[in-house]
């Protein structure tokens, strides 16, 4: 008797070789058991397998079709799309467009995983009503973490409800769909723009979580610098959060952080001359241009500080790179509503940078 990995192959192989009528469902669960010469468990097993691949989907009392890149949904779905985030700026650009949305008969259901601390628990709370009450969709904003549910937003995406992610996640993506910001160029034109301007070292700022936006930035430091010839030296860690960011941004939390960006004062002051601070989020450049101005160390005469994710409401008083999110978001809602795409066919576009130059480079 074949391993039971072998069963599953000898089907996939059957499916692939269009040996079954694409417009009807499979034989039954007896039929196949004959067919490979197994047992109606070993057979529900393997349509389980590929359930989970997204080869099939089975309709309760219709049978287990063959999924060709399309959804056959489980039950109606409601013009709800499900957004689950972050408290950040996200949430105003979604505020921004949620009466045009809502005019075209649209509903968001935000759910805000900050103060939950992005508890996976709770965040099945959320996926699971999204189940029952039928959302269209979920858009993932950007989040510390990446979701421990990866399961079951498979299995959401086979029952018909499209995901699509604004934020890159620590493991690939590559059959997801996804509208992200492009922070490997992010990081490429920052490089090309110090080097412009006559740098010849660079040290990446960041704060001490790790995040995949982060390690992209880094990626494209590292990249372009090897083509433009700057030098990288080792990163520095700023850790400025604190012991609880759900508290929010306070005066009283503000001058904590300058306390502490002051306490790295001393190794800022060590590095060669001609020499870039590449901050890895803009709140942490503006602090920084804030406490070396103070004291004495003009950004953008002695040292260079740039921005690489300049995405926080508000004016701005340091070089960045920054990003059209309202075109990012507005193109996952475009995609969230569009009854036309399977929620099995990855849809994925990238949104380039640009550079803005505040004088402090």
């Amino acid at each position: 008797m074949p391993p039971k990995k072998k069963y599953d192959e000898m089907l996939r192989v059957d499916i692939q070789q269009a040996r079954f009528n694409t417009n009807e469902p499979l034989p039954s669960y007896r039929q196949l058991a004959k067919q490979y010469v197994c047992s109606i468990a070993t057979v529900k097993r393997m349509v389980d397998t590929l359930q989970n691949e997204g080869v099939v989907v089975t309709v309760p009392g219709k049978g287990t079709f063959l999924t060709a890149g399309q959804v056959v949904p489980r039950r109606p779905k409601n013009n709800i799309i499900g957004i689950i985030t972050v408290h950040n700026q996200w949430q105003t650009y979604f505020s921004n467009y949620r009466t045009e949305w809502l005019d075209r008969g649209w509903i968001f259901a935000v759910y805000d995983a900050f103060e939950d601390q992005q508890e996976p628990h709770l965040e099945r709370l959320f996926l699971r009503r999204a189940q029952s009450e039928g959302f269209c969709s979920i858009i993932m904003v950007p989040t510390p973490f990446s979701s421990q549910n990866t399961t079951l937003f498979r299995k959401l995406r086979q029952e018909g409800i499209k995901i699509a992610h604004i934020a890159p996640d620590l493991a690939d993506l590559p059959q997801e769909s996804f509208f992200l910001l492009d922070h490997v160029a992010g990081g490429q034109l920052a490089v090309k723009a110090a080097c412009e301007r006559g740098y010849e070292y660079g040290i990446f700022t960041d704060i001490s979580l790790p995040t995949a936006f982060k390690h992209l930035m880094h990626q494209g430091l590292v990249q372009q610098s090897e083509i433009s010839g700057l030098k990288l030296l080792p990163a520095l860690n700023i850790s400025y959060w604190g012991e609880d960011a759900r508290e929010g941004e306070t005066e009283e939390r503000r001058q904590c952080k300058l306390t502490k960006v002051a306490g790295y004062l001393d190794i800022i002051r060590s590095l060669p001359q001609r020499t870039v601070l590449f901050c890895a989020q803009s709140d942490l450049a503006d602090i920084c241009c804030q406490v070396l101005s103070a004291n004495g160390i003009i950004p953008g005469r002695d040292i260079g500080v740039i921005a690489l994710d300049c995405n926080t409401p508000g004016p701005r008083a340091v070089t960045t790179i920054s990003y059209d999110i309202a075109a990012q978001v507005h193109a996952a809602l475009e995609y969230a509503t569009d009854h036309s795409i399977s929620p099995l066919k990855a849809v994925q576009q990238y949104f380039p940078p640009a550079f803005t130059d505040y004088n402090t480079l």
